[in-house]
């Protein structure tokens, strides 16, 4: 079955991401950090991080190690605030917009919220400064 052009593209892509995850229902974000870990194949673990907000708003920030990803979010963030928060990373991370390998300022940033990580042991940080115009303009949501 060909797709219908008149479909938006993105609207599909979504639509597949959606299928790949299997999202549970009814929504729970244990079920659905465990399907996304089936699908990066990878641990998924969040972490409250005081003060990580852009904008007056909760954010996310997600930095790949070589055994899991971290999700985090601000300390503060509501129960609702961290579902969206962790849909809205996942996504990039289904889109594979990873980020790249952290330079020294984003080392240095890395090092000041995450003193317990190992500055080598982070592969890639996805934060709110790697999304370009066009990565924003596809969220539905305000950029974090």
């Amino acid at each position: 079955m060909s797709p219908d052009p008149r479909r938006d593209p993105i609207i599909e892509q979504l639509w597949r991401m959606a299928e790949l995850l299997a999202v549970p229902l009814p929504w729970t974000l244990a079920a659905f950090i465990e399907r996304a870990e089936a699908v990066t194949g990878k641990r998924i673990r969040l972490l409250p991080v005081a003060g990580l907000h852009t904008e007056g708003a909760p954010c996310g920030l997600v930095l790949e190690r070589p055994a899991e990803i971290v999700i985090a979010c601000d300390a503060a963030a509501s129960d609702a605030d961290v579902g969206h928060i962790v849909r809205h990373e996942v996504g990039h991370l289904l889109l594979n917009q990873i980020g790249g390998a952290p330079d020294r300022s984003m080392t240095e940033a890395v090092e000041a919220l995450f003193p317990e990580f190992d500055r080598d042991e982070v592969l890639h940080v996805l934060g709110p400064q790697d999304r370009g115009d066009e990565t924003v303009r596809q969220c539905t949501v305000p950029p974090c």
